[in-house]
């Protein structure tokens, strides 16, 4: 079986603190026809949040997690579609609002 072009959620950067709209970008080995869709998620829920899709190299969204407590842990996954359809997808973590010092 062949898949599409591995992600990689090239920003923020994993553990990085996400305010308001942070842009998630998506980056590929291959320069070719592909759909990149960011859906975001609270670490440990079930319901997956459509970010947005791009079509465009560099691929980046702007996903709205103003609404969520500091604090809060947001799982990031980059789903990516080649022209002939195929799949693949990876993931980041960040955290909403101030880290804490320590």
């Amino acid at each position: 079986m062949t898949w599409s072009p591995r992600p990689t959620v090239s920003s923020p950067q994993p553990g990085a603190v996400l305010e308001g709209r942070t842009r998630v970008g998506v980056d590929l080995a291959v320069d070719d026809l592909n759909q990149a869709t960011v859906l975001w998620r609270t670490v440990g829920g079930t319901t997956w949040t459509v970010a947005g899709t791009d079509d465009n190299a560099p691929y980046r969204v702007m996903p709205d997690v103003s609404g969520l407590a500091k604090g809060t842990v947001v799982e990031n996954r980059a789903v990516v579609r080649d022209a002939s359809g195929k799949l693949s997808a990876s993931s980041s973590l960040g955290g909403d609002g101030e880290q804490s010092g320590g």
